[in-house]
């Protein structure tokens, strides 16, 4: 459902997706299933050239599930859980190992062999960090989900559902492939740029949702209640322990990434959301009247680090306080004593400062409060019209932090139009003067709907109008 002209649903921005979860019966049911495959059910070769890698291409998917009643007609169970488990190469380019210039075979990178050993060696011996392999490693993505529902049957007037959804996922990812990059050239892995493993990351997904549905019914009115927690944690894993991120060019494009990721550094997103709804339809000859009310409210908690360790896209000392290179020789100086020009660079130094500091995180809280009626009538074999009445009351829990560099900012970008930019700026407080905060409970939006479904298979429905 793209948009609702019915007024228990609020408007909302993409997609609305109802689903229905499967039940259990008077029967016990049992099911299970698995499906694998590896690099061996798998080609090796590219129009006719076989590529130098071969590295495992494990995957595995799982499942079961099972139902049935826990007392006859009247309390029924059913339970869902499913795995999988996928490995994938970190790279699919290795190394070089002889001439790394002109033409080279399918899959092998002009990044020499020999100078990668030699970077880590030099990390390892001059600065106590390891950056790990930088080939023949792999990426692993798993998840566990499971469903849990039970069904009562109260009495031949209600019915009670409770619902339990559970996933845990991971992924590994090498360094983000482009953004900040040196020169925009990426980071790899590919025929020109390979980064080391330690410079990736791993996202997780932890989520629990908790549903509760009342339905009851007679001859003349229906009543729905529903309640719903979603708890959800997503949070990146980084490889590294607190370091740099050093970023090596040479011939203007990259050559390899050492270090943390720079864009996981304590990188997470808490999100906790309740949700409250009734809906009492009372049915009078042809029509359906509904009221209603609908209560949300969100929770968030971000943390994002970038520059804990250093800007490292700029360049490194003395030409700036970056750990950017832009060529192999200029970073070899900087590490290798045996190097003629050797100055050394702390870059342990990057990461002092920022230990034993917080964390910078943001915690905001949201909510909404609608209230609607509505009728649906009838008014042909071929026409159902739908119309009525939602006013919906956006509430704030937080009182944000002013930021005054993000409201009085003057956008020098060529593609922003300057009427927009003056515009923007016109509603916005004079630079130094603190935007005034507050919780509690903002302007009403009412939105009157009305919509109309004609024949079997052809359906409008639009906004009658938005007021505040």
């Amino acid at each position: 459902m793209m948009r609702s002209s019915r007024c228990r649903s609020r408007w909302f921005t993409g997609a609305n997706v109802n689903t229905v979860t499967k039940s259990g019966t008077n029967e016990f049911h049992g099911s299970a299933y698995t499906f694998g495959r590896n690099e061996n059910l798998l080609g090796n070769t590219v129009r006719g050239s076989q590529i130098v890698a071969t590295p495992s291409l494990s995957y595995l998917q799982a499942g079961a599930s099972f139902s049935g009643p826990l007392s006859r007609d009247k309390l029924f169970f059913f339970v869902n859980g499913e795995i999988e488990r996928t490995d994938n190469p970190g790279s699919d380019f290795v190394a070089c190992t002889t001439t790394c210039t002109g033409t080279l075979p399918l899959g092998v990178s002009r990044v020499s062999a020999d100078t990668l050993d030699k970077i880590r060696s030099l990390m390892i011996s001059d600065y106590g960090y390891d950056p790990g392999p930088y080939q023949g490693y792999l990426h692993h993505t798993d998840n566990d989900k499971l469903i849990a529902k039970l069904d009562w049957n109260v009495n031949p007037s209600n019915t009670l559902t409770l619902r339990w959804d559970y996933l845990k996922a991971k992924r590994d990812l090498p360094p983000h492939p482009f953004v900040l990059s040196f020169n925009n050239t990426g980071r790899g892995p590919n025929a020109t740029s390979l980064p080391f493993y330690n410079s990736g990351y791993a996202i997780n997904n932890h989520l629990n949702s908790f549903a509760l549905e009342l339905n009851s019914r007679s001859r003349g009115f229906a009543n729905r209640f529903f309640a719903s927690y979603n708890r959800f944690r997503d949070f990146r894993q980084p490889f590294s322990k607190p370091f740099p991120t050093i970023e090596v060019g040479d011939n203007s494009v990259t050559y390899t990434t050492i270090g943390h990721e720079p864009f996981s550094i304590h990188n997470i997103l808490d999100q906790d959301v309740w949700q409250l709804t009734n809906n009492f339809s009372l049915f009078r000859g042809k029509h359906v009247l509904t009221v209603g009310a609908n209560f949300e409210a969100f929770s968030f908690f971000n943390s994002f680090n970038i520059f804990r360790y250093g800007v490292f896209f700029f360049p490194a000392p003395p030409v700036s306080f970056g750990s950017t290179f832009s060529s192999l020789g200029d970073f070899m100086s900087r590490i290798d004593p045996t190097n003629p020009g050797y100055t050394p660079l702390d870059f342990n130094s990057y990461v002092t400062p920022a230990l034993g500091t917080p964390y910078k995180g943001e915690d905001i809280s949201i909510g909404q409060l609608g209230v609607y009626l509505q009728d649906e009538y009838p008014a042909s074999e071929r026409l159902n019209l739908t119309y009525g009445l939602r006013v919906d009351f956006p509430l704030y829990f937080t009182s944000p932090v002013d930021n005054p560099y993000s409201r009085c900012r003057r956008w020098t970008n060529s593609e922003i139009r300057q009427s927009w930019i003056r515009a923007s700026c016109r509603v916005r407080p004079p630079c130094g003067r603190r935007a005034s905060a507050s919780t509690g409970m903002s302007r009403a939006i009412a939105a009157p709907r009305c919509g109309a479904a004609a024949g079997s298979s052809r359906a409008a429905s639009r906004s009658c109008g938005t007021a505040t």
